[in-house]
């Protein structure tokens, strides 16, 4: 079970160097933008990216560095895989290192990147653009709620000073924290040396700020964004799409750096410093066209297999039709000589109709592949 578990992270750990290729595409959708003069904007993407591969350097390291030593105890642990685990269960136990809380942020950063490559679709793009306008509203008005939080906090320390409750700023703090949600207990004034009726209208006084002011508030602040800006999802979309699309736009001379995505980029990377430095535009106009081909070759392959395997599925279908309009076209025609041409032809097809179409394939492919390259 414990080579299993450890088997597991590490296919996950080499799975998640994918991730590697998006800063990488950060930094060539820079260089392109530098050679072709157009604007380059620095987005969050980026450095979510850097954060996510800052994360999966640590978990390679803590693997390296967990993994390549001898086992302290070989009766449970001998291999590779089982003392990674048996040496992290143990920093565990001991409160040294929690691996499983890096593995989790990890997965979580993972689907926290997919949402935010939904931004340029149309479906879910102005939707996240709206929450995006949520969230500064919501930032704004948290500023708002802590300098009242603070207000109360800062009374209550120099009030109610014989109150268990109140030793302390951040016990305080952390008091009027959990009655903004409803977490509240006015017995606590019970023994106030002014009068517990005073201890419990100041607290009521934070709780209605809160509960009916300030909540209300922020109810009103987030329905009137999205309210306003749900009628305007289209341009939203738009808005993102109009924003991207210099940097993206492709150009015969440094197309290549923009074509791939993660990981295939990967492939172009060692290319990086040439695009940068070269000023003769026809070698790299060929290095060009050559790093397009090599990077949409395994699209072209996809794509081919899937034509192939829809052509082969079709056959019979296409062999079944085809021979029944040859039938049909024998009685159709009342010239002898013309229905003993069909009748031979409806022959020869039933014979061998279904070994030609197997052979036409192989033409078919070779023609769509090479119009899948007629974009040069």
């Amino acid at each position: 079970m414990m080579r299993l578990t450890s088997s597991r992270l590490e296919r996950a750990m080499y799975v998640s160097l994918v991730c590697f290729g998006f800063p990488i595409k950060s930094l060539m959708t820079f260089v392109y933008a530098h050679k072709t003069q157009t604007e380059y904007k620095l987005k969050i993407e980026d450095i979510f990216d850097l954060f996510i591969c800052s994360l999966i350097s640590y978990w390679i390291f803590i693997y390296i560095n967990y993994s390549h030593h001898d086992a302290t105890n070989t009766k449970i642990a001998n291999t590779k895989q089982e003392i990674f685990m048996y040496d992290i269960l143990i920093a565990r136990k001991n409160g040294v290192f929690h691996f499983e809380v890096l593995v989790a942020v990890v997965a979580s950063t993972f689907w926290l990147r997919m949402f935010l490559m939904l931004r340029l679709t149309k479906t879910f793009g102005p939707l996240i653009k709206i929450i995006y306008a949520m969230m500064r509203e919501l930032m704004i008005f948290l500023v708002l709620w802590g300098i009242q939080l603070f207000i109360f906090t800062c009374m209550g320390v120099l009030i109610f000073t014989g109150i268990p409750q109140y030793n302390g700023f951040t016990n305080v703090l952390i008091l009027f924290f959990q009655s903004a949600f409803g977490l509240w207990d006015f017995s606590i004034y019970k023994d106030f040396h002014m009068e517990a009726k005073f201890g419990q209208f100041f607290h009521l006084i934070f709780i209605l700020l809160n509960m009916v002011l300030l909540v209300n508030l922020i109810i009103a602040i987030l329905s009137e964004t999205y309210q306003r800006l749900s009628m305007q999802k289209l341009s939203l979309y738009y808005d993102g799409v109009i924003e991207v699309i210099p940097a993206y736009k492709y150009k015969k001379f440094y197309g290549a750096l923009i074509a791939a995505c993660p990981p295939f980029n990967l492939l172009v990377l060692p290319f990086l410093p040439f695009y940068a430095c070269s000023r003769r535009k026809i070698k790299v106009r060929r290095l060009n066209n050559i790093l397009v081909n090599i990077i949409y070759f395994p699209f072209a392959l996809i794509y081919a297999c899937v034509f192939s395997l829809v052509n082969i599925l079709m056959l019979p279908i296409a062999y079944i039709m085809t021979t029944y309009r040859k039938f049909r076209f024998i009685f159709a025609k009342q010239d002898k000589i013309a229905k003993n041409m069909l009748a031979l032809n409806f022959f020869l097809f039933l014979a061998f109709g279904l070994l030609m179409l197997t052979i036409s394939q192989m033409v078919d492919i070779y023609y769509f592949i090479r119009h899948l390259y007629c974009f040069k």
